[in-house]
């Protein structure tokens, strides 16, 4: 049935897919929110095809849950398509990702609504973990910096040349930490053919201390484009993408590619740069939650990093306005001994440390802003980990894990 746009509520359920141009702005079946009342309203929509006599609890409407962008259905199809080990699918994988971070974004300019618990944390497959949550960041980043560009400047073909394509920045940091751990007689034979070329090794001086013989962990980047070298679902850009993203912004990483620190012209090389960095990032935070610090201090070693020139000053500087400090999901111990969980967070500077929490034991929302006295002393994983209210609302994959890989 037809209902007018300002009679629709949360909790209401739509009949058919609701879009805009050729994108999918709610699918079929989904539950309507607060949030996606308001998106469909700026997206000009007037009606929605609502089942009329199916209505649920918003949860978003009563707090309850955390929303997020990319659900765990989805997070969990990526990590199957890595344990099949289909490029076609990885590839496949990175445009919808792309497609589905871009929809919230048309209305987003920063993180802030774009953090979501992407930590499961088994030890034997974290490196895949790691890899989609540093592709989903990349994606992010790179969407803003193309953005800063068309600020910048009208010319288009500036903007053509400069502006980073999402979907081969998605395949490279998805496939970015593929060689980790890899001991393959194919990779090693491939990167005795790059040594044999004098115009790479003349172009990239460290290729020539890569050992020949055993696997070296500062070589990852390396041995993750050797694995993808021949595979032809992967553009040239998305493999240069991976071989440069160790790279440091002062030329001291482990291959040290010439001009690479000069190079802002290339937008496969600002790629490179954008993967470094959320990786950098990724790892900061994960050390923090495994640890126990507080997160207050990755802004600082971001900072600093940016000032020695091993990342690129522009994009730490448009990475640290964009992302909150404190993730939403994030688990966290108060001052005051209680357990709480962070259900909003602020990107501005002034309040970056004081976000919205709940208190877990009575579920009352506090407002850090307006509790001076109140600090978070540290962050915890629990057992079960903030995932149990991951947003259901885009579960429409390829289902979920037959295993651990």
């Amino acid at each position: 049935m037809k209902i007018d746009i300002g009679q629709v509520v949360p909790g209401m359920i739509v009949n058919s897919d609701v879009q805009y141009n050729d994108s999918v702005l709610v699918s079929k079946g989904n539950t309507l929110t607060p949030r996606y009342i308001e998106r469909l309203k700026a997206f000009g929509i007037t009606s929605l095809d609502i089942i009329t006599d199916k209505v649920e609890k918003s949860d978003e409407n009563n707090n309850s849950n955390t929303k997020y962008t990319v659900s765990k259905n989805m997070f969990d199809s990526i990590r199957m398509s890595f344990g099949e080990k289909n490029y076609d699918k990885i590839v496949g994988k990175a445009d919808l990702l792309v497609s589905t971070i871009l929809r919230d974004l048309d209305l987003k300019s920063d993180f802030t609504d774009l953090t979501y618990d992407l930590r499961t944390f088994e030890s034997t497959d974290d490196t895949i973990n790691h890899s989609i949550r540093v592709a989903i960041y990349s994606i992010v980043l790179a969407h803003l910096y193309n953005k800063s560009i068309r600020e910048k400047t009208y010319v288009q073909s500036v903007i053509d040349a400069k502006s980073i394509d999402l979907r081969e920045i998605a395949v490279a940091a998805l496939l970015h930490d593929r060689g980790r751990n890899c001991n393959g007689n194919a990779v090693l034979e491939r990167i005795g053919k790059l040594v044999k070329n004098p115009d790479l090794t003349s172009q990239m001086p460290g290729l020539m201390e890569v050992p020949r013989d055993y696997y070296d962990e500062k070589y990852t980047s390396l041995y993750s484009y050797c694995l993808a070298s021949d595979v032809p679902e992967i553009s040239q850009h998305s493999k240069y993408m991976m071989l440069f993203s160790s790279e440091t912004e002062n030329g001291t990483g482990p291959l040290r590619p010439k001009g690479f620190e000069v190079e802002k012209k290339n937008s496969t090389v600002m790629a490179s740069k954008i993967i470094h960095l959320c990786s950098l990032y990724d790892n900061m935070l994960s050390h923090c939650l495994y640890s126990g610090e507080t997160f207050e201090n990755i802004v600082s070693v971001l900072g600093q990093a940016a000032s020695a020139k091993l990342v690129n000053e522009e994009l730490a500087n448009l990475f640290l306005s964009s992302v909150p400090i404190y993730p939403v999901g994030t688990r966290v111990i108060l001052s005051n001994g209680e357990k709480a969980e962070v259900v909003k967070t602020f990107v501005e500077y002034t309040y970056a440390t004081r976000p919205v929490v709940k208190i877990l034991s009575t579920n009352q929302l506090i407002n850090l802003r307006d509790h001076q006295s109140l600090t978070i002393d540290k962050v915890y994983l629990d057992e079960v980990t903030i995932s149990d209210v991951i947003d259901n609302q885009i579960n429409e994959m390829d289902g979920r894990p037959k295993g651990r890989l």
